[in-house]
Parts: C-alpha cells; sequence; structure tokens
C-alpha cells in the first residue's frame, strides 16, 4: 500500500517483513524505517520494531529476523510474536566504531544461520561469533585468533545454492592482516582454533568451487604481479597457475610497493603504502605523487593496470621515475577538509 511499499518474503512465503520510510521521509537522505511482521494469508500486520537503519533479513528456515538496534543484534520470531537480544551477553560489540562516516556505526555482517536452526554466526571486527537464538551463552569460535593476531576472519560459501552452515563441518575462512597485509584461508572446527592453509603477501579473489570435484579457482596478485587464474585442492596446495593474461608487462619497468608505519598529529597509529619507481636506487632523491582520500594501505598488494580513468594509475608514474605515497585518512566528522 501507500505506507509499505516492499515486503521481503520468507523462503516459505507464509511470512513477510513490510518496511515503512514514510514518517521519516524529508529532504536529508536517511535510511530509518519502521518494520512490519505480515501474515501473507491474512494481511494481518504486526509492529516490530520503529526507527531503526540497518537489517540482516529473514531466516532461511522462514522463523526469524534479524536487526540491528543501538549496536546490539536482535530476533524477532515470527510464530511466538517475541523479540531476543541475541548480543547483549557477548564482551564484544558487533559494529565498527572506527567507521568516520556521520550516520550510524556499520554492523560487520552476517556470515549465515545454522543448519539446525538455533543460532546465527555474526562477524566480529576480526572473529566469529556463535549468537543462539535464545540470547544466552555467545561463543567466539575462532578463539579469539582474529583478536589476538589482528586477522579478520569471514566464512566463505563456496556453494551458491547453501542455505546454512553446516558447523558440524570444517568451515572455509578468509584472512587478512590488518597491519601485514597479508592474506590467505584457513580452516576452522569448531571447538578448535583455525588452521593455516595459506597465508602470504599477496591478495586473493574469493575462490569459486567446481560442482563435482574438490578443485578451487581463484586469482592471487600484487602489485607487481597481474591477478592470473590458479587452480588447486580445497586445502591450496599444490597450486598450478592456469592464465598468463599480461605477457607484455616485462616489456616495461614496473616498480614495486612497500608499507610505511606511522601517526598523524593526533597520536593515531596509521600505515601508508610507498610506490617505489623502477630501478629505485636507495639516497637518490625522486618527484613525489601523494593520493589521499579515506585509507589506501589496503590497496598495498592491489595490481595497479595503466589505464585512462578518473584518478592516477600508480605503475604508470612509477614507470616515469615517481615515488606515489598513499596514505590512510581518519575524518573528524564535520570536519573532512582539515582532516
Amino acid at each position: 500500500d501507500k505506507n509499505i511499499r516492499t515486503i521481503t518474503l520468507t523462503h516459505e512465503g507464509k511470512w513477510g517483513v513490510g518496511r515503512d520510510d514514510k514518517p521519516y521521509l524529508s529532504d536529508v537522505e536517511t535510511r530509518q524505517a519502521d518494520y512490519y511482521a505480515i501474515d501473507t494469508y491474512t494481511g494481518k500486520r504486526q509492529l516490530i520494531i520503529k526507527g531503526i537503519r540497518q537489517t540482516l533479513g529473514v531466516s532461511p528456515h522462514s522463523r526469524h529476523f534479524l536487526y540491528l538496534q543501538n549496536k546490539h543484534i536482535w530476533v524477532y520470531d515470527f510464530k511466538k510474536g517475541t523479540k531476543t537480544n541475541l548480543s547483549s551477553e557477548a564482551p564484544v560489540v558487533f559494529v565498527d566504531e572506527e567507521d568516520d562516516h556521520p550516520d550510524e556505526k556499520p554492523i560487520f555482517g552476517l556470515a549465515g544461520w545454522t543448519k539446525d536452526g538455533k543460532a546465527v554466526i555474526i562477524n566480529h571486527k576480526y572473529d566469529l561469533w556463535l549468537l543462539p537464538l535464545d540470547g544466552k551463552n555467545p561463543t567466539n569460535i575462532t578463539q579469539s585468533a582474529g583478536s589476538r593476531e589482528k586477522i579478520r576472519f569471514r566464512y566463505l560459501k563456496l556453494d551458491a545454492e547453501e542455505k546454512f552452515i553446516n558447523t558440524s563441518k570444517p568451515l572455509l575462512l578468509s584472512a587478512y592482516g590488518e597491519w601485514t597485509k597479508k592474506s590467505g584461508f584457513y580452516s576452522l572446527k569448531i571447538g578448535a582454533e583455525p588452521q593455516k592453509l595459506i597465508y602470504t603477501d599477496k591478495h586473493f579473489s574469493s575462490p569459486l568451487k567446481s560442482k563435482k570435484a574438490d578443485t578451487l579457482i581463484y586469482t592471487r596478485e600484487t602489485f607487481t604481479d597481474f591477478p592470473d587464474y590458479y587452480v588447486s585442492g580445497l586445502d591450496f596446495s599444490n597450486a598450478k597457475r592456469i592464465t598468463d593474461a599480461n605477457p607484455q608487462q616485462k616489456e616495461y619497468g614496473w616498480g614495486h610497493r612497500i608499507l610505511i608505519d606511522y601517526s598523524n598529529s593526533k597520536g593515531q597509529k596509521l600505515q601508508a603504502t610507498l610506490t617505489l619507481p623502477a630501478g629505485y636506487e636507495e639516497g637518490k632523491k625522486y618527484p613525489m605523487l601523494v593520493y589521499f582520500y579515506e585509507k589506501m594501505s589496503q590497496r598495498l598488494h592491489q595490481y595497479s593496470m595503466p589505464t585512462y580513468d578518473d584518478r592516477p594509475h600508480m605503475s604508470t608514474y612509477a614507470s616515469d621515475g615517481y615515488l606515489v605515497l598513499m596514505p590512510d585518512i581518519i575524518f573528524e566528522i564535520g570536519k573532512p577538509g582539515t582532516s
């Protein structure tokens, strides 16, 4: 109707979640809305929550709706009409408190719903947490290894048709080092620490699994290595490169990147990437280009393809004898220019 223009249906179609943003429409963009549980058989609607910005969708079991309110994760039970705070007993928060945009802090995200229908797996800044739907006994299933090593673990869904996370089997995790910029993959058996499969100074794409074999295909790259495709087993052993898509690169001077640690004038610990020109000689002076906007250091291992674009391409400048500095910037809300 004129108030609820969109409805998200559960898989079985019995319930829908209606979104009403009409009370919050103004000249200022807002993501706020009221949410209603709708019985699709009768059309009857029941208010779930008013004035929230972030939701995590309905469960594949067609029973629950997940949303964020005041930095906590809540679940609504369609059948019982009840709401439960899932994160109140967890000693961590599941929103990015370091985000510097003038809006509600974003949630790190939902990894998935467990196959037994009793819990969800939620992303923390570094770790994965299992939150039971009764709100009791949240568990850090990566055993705090992410927080301890400053590695961001995320669950990888290899089957595109997968609806649930089967916690009785080992889970494949991507891994990214916040301060090292390394990346790779770990295997997680619930009840034990994640086990490293491959973790190195490269950037990997999300792997795709063959439907009929235990084979993965993915790209890996660095500033100097083009993202060619590789195939391997599920443990990433015996990886074989199957493409050579940019052989002409060997005809050019390319340069390479290093990582720099520094602190800004407020004492905040930051990093930057510095691209060194081809044939770089230590102690020699070079012209330098500085390119900054928000955070850049995560691009350390990103391949830089020379192309016409709306921004500088680092390999081109490095080939022409420039240093290129890409520092991290933290914005103070309301003062983006001076920041």
